[in-house]
Parts: structure tokens; C-alpha cells; sequence
């Protein structure tokens, strides 16, 4: 990734989708406005109806979710700089590579933490989820096709917790001894349900979904007004419960 000296700020880009154009444009900004009044396409083939984007700064990835295709990509994004006559212009180009992190699924929106677990809300099966970085790790390495992802659903994920908090089980030093490279729990590669409609009623057609890497806020689209307009969950409800946290269900914002 390019070097930026301490006393100077990195250059800001503002990323869009073009469902009408299928294409994920750019622009740089500088104190919030376009340097140049024009959009830049970084991404012009692939895609059918690209809707909601989230950038990972960590990692330098782009994420795209595609409503007409179904499914969520991955692009890595590269910073192009050129200096003629004195003036730098900068760019931005992905790598060429276009990764399927998941297909199947009715979404216009994605969102990245900075532990670089995605988050989508599936409109139609009325669930909120998310794709642990361990999981989009392998599948950029090629173990696994977004096909082959095993989907754990909310209730697996309560009963694993409940099973943790009867069989007492800690990060203590004997669990750090027998997992040294001290593995995330969700390591195997799965689409984690965290919220279902079923199961949890402040899930009501859900739409926009962000999380801090710790709580998980959503928007549902249906029933606002008696589910709650805005929610906010755990990112882990699998955890057991420690101290005076109460419950695994999310609640009003």
C-alpha cells in the first residue's frame, strides 16, 4: 500500500454505484468536494445492478452488492499517482480480480468493520448476516467457491452459546494452550445468520446494516414502528454472556 508522511493527510475518494450503467465510479475529494467535478469508473464489466458499496481502508478492498445478480463481490483497489510538470494526479484501478463472496441472496446493502467481517441484511429472507474475514480469506486463497459457503443460522448460534455458558468455557490460559494460534471461534467457513425474522421479531424486512465490531445496527423497512425503525444486536450473539449483559436479542436503537 502507498506511504503517506505523518504531517499529511491520505487522499480521500468517494465511491458510487451506477445501477443504470452497471458501474462502481469514483471521484477524489478534497474538504468534501470533487477535485476535478467529474466521476471515474473503476469498475465497468462484471456486474448487472450494482447497488450499496463499502470500503475496507484496513485491507484496500472494495465490496460490492449486487442486487441483480444476487451476490456480493470483492475488488481489490490500487492507488495510481502520476507527477507531470509539477502536478501529481492520482487514480484508482482494482486488481482484475472480481471475488464472489456470496450469491443468492436479495440485498441493496453491505457494510465492513474494522476486524474485516462483512454484514448484509437479505431483504427476502428477512435475515441479518455475516461473512467473518477468516471466511472471505479463504476464499481468496481458493479453498472454497462462494457456492460452497454453509449457512449457520441464528438459532445453531444460541445453542452454541448456551452450551458455552453451561460448560463454563473461557479464554483462559488451559483454552489458550490447546488453540495457541488463537483461532476466532467462527474460523470455519460459513455465512453467519446473526438475526433471523423467525426466530428474532426486530427483524422486519431489514434494509440498511453497519456495525462498529461490536454492535450491529439495522433499519427495518417493515413494521418500524412496532419492531423498531432502527436496531442495534451483538456482532457475536454466538459469545457467551459475561457480567450484567442481558439477553442475546437485539432491541430499538
Amino acid at each position: 500500500p502507498p506511504f503517506y508522511a505523518p504531517q499529511l493527510p491520505p487522499p480521500q475518494f468517494l465511491f458510487a454505484s451506477s445501477p443504470k450503467e452497471k458501474k462502481i465510479l469514483y471521484t477524489e475529494l478534497k474538504n468534501f468536494k470533487s477535485l476535478t467535478g467529474r466521476t471515474f469508473a473503476l469498475v465497468d464489466s462484471g456486474l448487472l445492478e450494482p447497488a450499496g458499496v463499502a470500503f475496507d481502508n484496513q485491507g484496500g478492498f472494495l465490496y460490492v452488492a449486487d442486487r441483480g445478480l444476487k451476490k456480493i463481490f470483492r475488488y481489490r483497489v490500487i492507488i495510481q499517482t502520476t507527477t507531470y510538470e509539477k502536478v501529481t494526479t492520482r487514480s484508482l484501478v482494482t486488481d482484475g480480480v472480481q471475488l464472489c463472496i456470496v450469491q443468492g441472496i436479495n440485498t441493496d446493502w453491505v457494510s465492513v468493520d474494522d476486524s474485516g467481517d462483512i454484514f448484509f441484511a437479505d431483504s427476502v429472507g428477512n435475515t441479518i448476516n455475516r461473512v467473518p474475514k477468516d471466511t472471505i480469506d479463504r476464499l481468496a486463497e481458493g479453498m472454497y467457491q462462494c457456492g460452497d459457503l454453509q449457512v449457520k443460522s441464528e438459532q445453531a448460534l444460541m445453542e452454541e452459546a448456551e452450551d458455552k455458558v453451561e460448560s463454563g468455557l473461557s479464554q483462559t490460559a488451559a483454552s489458550l494452550q490447546a488453540n495457541p494460534q488463537g483461532d476466532r471461534p467462527d474460523a470455519e467457513a460459513v455465512i453467519l445468520q446473526l438475526y433471523e425474522g423467525d426466530v428474532t421479531p426486530q427483524v422486519t424486512v431489514p434494509g440498511g446494516v453497519v456495525s462498529d465490531s461490536y454492535r450491529l445496527y439495522w433499519t427495518n423497512m417493515a413494521n418500524g414502528s412496532e419492531a423498531g425503525t432502527v436496531c442495534a444486536g451483538r456482532v457475536d450473539p454466538e459469545l457467551p454472556l459475561v457480567g450484567n449483559q442481558s439477553g442475546f436479542l437485539p432491541v430499538p436503537a
